[in-house]
């Protein structure tokens, strides 16, 4: 759920991770030529920039993409979760107050702002059309994302926070606090999230603003602000999968199996006890893991009962089921099935 913009967010920041370890090489070698230097290091050295001034672009250019990255990531993730409201929400008018006012609001101010340039692929008949199937109760209606992310300011924590409380997904920051993946990152790094976004804020601000850069980081920093940047969107798409799943389980869209009672992290093997009967489990198969902070889905890639490999099973109550997920899971985590 969510997969594709979250694997396009990590391929981007791995991109920035890529040439910064290039760019640094390329330094080390110009600048401390071993006893191979060969006619290309020669060459390269005549028109190579001064290494401070090379550093100052590297740094300038990495913090400008990380967060254009994370702003691109975050848009994109409420984007889809709306695609989603209308499945969860059968009519306009069971919408939580705060999502329609929200959207009506939003559409508002793109009607005023509609002969700019970011809404110009927008018409005036299509942004009404929108608005009217919702508050005439058309049996189909959608809603219109770009209502969701208006934002004249960075998306620091309370920002960031306002536009998914808006878009009807709550304790956006709580999440992230408890998230494995950060609480991970922020022990290794003894920092804290908050800090971490702050950082990469502020930076990408003086980068785009100030001529001078009087501080800058080095690879090793610029690379931990990439591992940070994909925790955090990792974290996002993560809770917002939670979201859709809580809601399906109100609908009787999702049903929890059991629970994970044993996890054996070598071979990403589980033991799985059943809550209910009557349930069809295969090879191949997509369930979610569900815990604190934490929802994914997995593939079901083995299946054992009674240590003999099955390609299907139909759960028993209480029953005791071996599986082989496609990722790292953890004891105590409830496995969920979408109906």
């Amino acid at each position: 759920m969510f997969q594709d913009i979250l694997e396009t967010a990590q391929k981007n920041i791995d991109t920035v991770r890529c040439i910064l370890k290039t760019n640094e090489q390329l330094r080390d070698s110009i600048y401390s030529p071993s006893e191979d230097d060969d006619l290309l290091i020669k060459k390269l050295k005549e028109n190579a920039p001064n290494i401070l001034s090379w550093a100052v672009f590297d740094h300038c250019a990495s913090v400008t993409r990380l967060y254009a990255i994370y702003e691109q990531f975050v848009e994109d993730l409420i984007r889809d979760w709306l695609k989603n409201i209308p499945k969860l929400y059968k009519k306009y008018s069971e919408l939580p107050d705060r999502i329609k006012d929200t959207h009506q609001l939003g559409v508002g101010k793109i009607l005023i702002d509609l002969k700019k340039d970011k809404y110009k692929n927008f018409s005036l008949e299509a942004v009404i059309r929108v608005l009217l199937a919702g508050v005439t109760e058309q049996e189909v209606y959608e809603l219109l994302p770009d209502a969701f992310v208006i934002h004249e300011q960075n998306l620091r924590k309370d920002i960031l926070e306002k536009l998914f409380t808006e878009s009807g997904v709550d304790n956006t920051w709580n999440w992230l606090k408890n998230s494995r993946h950060i609480k991970r990152f922020v022990t290794d790094n003894q920092t804290t999230a908050e800090g971490e976004l702050k950082k990469l804020i502020t930076l990408r601000n003086e980068a785009a603003h100030r001529g001078n850069i009087d501080y800058i980081l080095g690879f090793e920093e610029l690379r931990g602000l990439c591992d940070f940047l994909e925790v955090l969107c990792q974290a996002l798409a993560e809770l917002v999968s939670y979201q859709v799943i809580k809601k399906r389980i109100d609908l009787k869209q999702a049903i929890k199996i059991g629970e994970i009672t044993e996890w054996f992290s070598k071979s990403k093997a589980a033991v799985l006890k059943s809550e209910i009967g009557n349930i069809n489990l295969s090879i191949g198969q997509e369930v979610f893991l569900i815990g604190e902070a934490c929802c994914q889905s997995a593939k079901i890639e083995n299946i054992h009962i009674n240590d003999t490999p099955v390609n299907q099973v139909q759960t028993i109550q209480e029953m005791e089921i071996g599986l082989k997920l496609s990722v790292a899971a953890k004891k105590d985590l409830k496995i969920y099935l979408i109906r």
